[in-house]
């Protein structure tokens, strides 16, 4: 049995190494060739509405350099892989850390018949609504605030006269 897993073992890594690569380019230009092809539907759209696009080709091509200028330090495409998992590696490890830390604060106070009032205080007090807010808006709040922006209208206000 033993001789069985140290012969397949190596042949199974050897053709896990070369196909992974090769899915993830292919997934990787998949997903490329969707988000192109949502551009030009939205480009189509935004034409046949007279609507100006040049402001998101600009936050688009902002983006675009930002990416290339990143991309530029190395040809190595591991090394950019790696770098690019960086931000979203400690966003998911920094969550799933404080999701422990109120998890046990949670047990702690439940174990010690806390009422609700101070349990919900403990858990959910101003700092993690203040994190929340801020991981938010980093990671999806630029091209909302840049929307509500463009089309905010200020309410009329009614005096008398």
């Amino acid at each position: 049995m033993l001789t069985i897993l140290t012969t397949l073992l190596p042949a199974l890594i050897g053709f896990a190494t070369s196909v992974l690569p090769n899915l993830v380019r292919f997934l990787e230009r998949r997903q490329e060739y969707e988000h192109e092809i949502e551009l030009l539907k939205l480009r189509m759209e935004a034409a046949a509405q007279g609507v100006d696009i040049t402001h998101f080709n600009t936050i688009v091509q902002e983006g675009n350099s930002l990416r290339d200028h990143d991309m530029a330090f190395t040809d190595n495409e591991f090394l950019n892989n790696v770098r690019g998992a960086v931000r979203p590696f400690l966003t998911i490890f920094f969550f799933l850390f404080w999701l422990v830390v109120k998890l046990t604060i949670l047990v702690v106070m439940v174990r010690n018949g806390a009422p609700i009032e101070f349990i919900i205080d403990a858990t959910w007090d101003q700092w993690a609504q203040a994190t929340f807010g801020a991981i938010l808006g980093f990671w999806f709040g630029t091209r909302a605030l840049l929307y509500i922006m463009d089309n905010y209208q200020p309410r009329k206000v009614l005096t008398k006269s």
